[in-house]
């Protein structure tokens, strides 16, 4: 076991779509957040080595809290996260976002 080798990042999850973003497709594919972590200069450091699922339904109008695992990089300093929602038999939904984050140790 590597320590240290993940984290936790929270974000919120808005839906305003008109209807129920489902955490799970009526064929019973499970929504999961995939992630690409980039360095300032835009090289790629990691990509989605845990999907995290979606733990919920989320009304319209509705907005969920949800920890995202993500590989911590190997050195300090500031990382772009490009996270999506992702289904196991099709692939991306279309529904993704990018955040910043900074990588140090205590």
């Amino acid at each position: 076991m590597v320590h240290d080798r993940f984290t936790i990042a929270m974000v919120d999850v808005h839906n305003g779509s008109g209807r129920v973003l489902a955490s799970i497709r009526p064929d019973g594919t499970p929504l999961r957040f995939k992630y690409r972590l980039y360095d300032e200069e835009g090289a790629l450091c990691a990509e989605h080595a845990q999907a995290t699922a979606l733990e919920v339904d989320v009304p319209n109008g509705g907005t969920y809290r949800q920890g995202i695992i993500i590989e911590r990089p190997l050195r300090r300093g500031r990382y772009r996260v490009e996270l999506g929602l992702y289904t196991d038999a099709d692939g991306p939904t279309g529904i993704d976002t990018s955040f910043w984050i900074t990588a140090d140790w205590f």
